[in-house]
């Protein structure tokens, strides 16, 4: 139960941002005019102590919209 819980609240989560997203969309008069593709950074440097330290990160794919309020909206 507990298991359910812990994975169903945060994708009812995300499926409220984008149903509340899809409305903006609408409601704004919104169109795709962009899009950028997710990439994976590495970064080099020191920890506390002076050992050196290497990270990875990902960034999302992100597609941009123009609204009839004039705004450019990344998402």
């Amino acid at each position: 139960m507990l298991l359910a819980v812990a994975i169903g609240v945060p994708i009812a989560g995300v499926l409220y941002k984008r149903e509340r997203w899809q409305a903006f969309v609408k409601e704004h008069d919104c169109k795709k005019v962009g899009h950028k593709e997710g990439d994976v950074v590495t970064s080099v440097g020191m920890d506390s102590k002076g050992f050196p330290v290497v990270s990875t990160g990902v960034t999302d794919d992100k597609t941009a919209w123009k609204c009839k309020d004039g705004v450019t909206y990344w998402r």
